[in-house]
């Protein structure tokens, strides 16, 4: 029970922490796509071949601030 207790205080802390860094994230790619007329954005790993890979940018853009 002491076990699964922390378990779950470990994962709301865990979400607590990653929740805005996430939001941060997912709102960069939503400026970049935006900015380079992208109606839609799939993480590389689910593309087969093709595409155009905005992540140099989004992690520009997540450096400065902007």
């Amino acid at each position: 029970r002491y076990y699964q207790q922390l378990q779950e205080r470990l994962s709301n802390k865990e979400k607590e922490l990653m929740d805005p860094v996430l939001k941060k994230i997912e709102t960069t790619i939503k400026k970049v796509a935006d900015k380079k007329g992208l109606s839609v954005v799939v993480d590389k790993n689910t593309v087969v071949y093709g595409g155009l890979d905005i992540t140099d940018e989004v992690s520009k853009a997540l450096q400065s601030g902007k």
